[in-house]
């Protein structure tokens, strides 16, 4: 099948891009919590990072639907020093892909009202999911600081 717009495709291979992108990142972060021990937030990061994955699939999935081939630079990748650059930096990464695919989703509406708005909307709703979860440690952090954070959470698990 032929994509309904070009803006269709190029906000398709840039979602592909931001997607990449952030999961790149996770991978990172996932490694960088299991050094540092802390293996509880290494897994929500790693939850983050497959719902991260699965929606690149079907984003890739949709591009090559449409007859194209996914180009796109996933972008660079950074460790951190804490726990909270690693959240913090989580969050604005997850809020600036949410902000793109909310307006892709209505730039696919807009042009032709098919399957394409919701590939974005399941998108919309797996990055509201991560957003909730980074905001929450955040604000757990900023009760108490990262030391006693940390503290307060090594029961979570291993």
């Amino acid at each position: 099948m032929k994509s309904p717009d070009p803006k269709v495709t190029e906000s398709l291979q840039t979602s592909c891009q931001i997607l990449s992108h952030l999961a790149g990142q996770y991978q990172v972060d996932i490694q960088q919590m299991k050094a540092l021990g802390i293996k509880w937030l290494a897994k929500r990061v790693k939850s983050w990072y497959k719902g991260t994955e699965s929606q690149l699939r079907i984003f890739l999935q949709t591009l090559l639907y449409f007859g194209v081939d996914p180009e796109y630079d996933a972008g660079s990748v950074a460790g951190a020093d804490s726990v909270t650059e690693v959240l913090e930096r989580a969050g604005s990464l997850a809020y600036a892909a949410m902000d793109f695919m909310c307006a892709s989703r209505k730039q696919a509406w807009d042009i032709q009202a098919d399957y394409t708005p919701d590939v974005y909307e399941h998108c919309i709703e797996e990055l509201a999911h991560q957003i909730k979860h980074i905001e929450r440690e955040l604000h757990l952090i900023s009760l108490s600081g990262e030391t006693d954070y940390i503290l307060s959470r090594l029961g979570d698990g291993e």
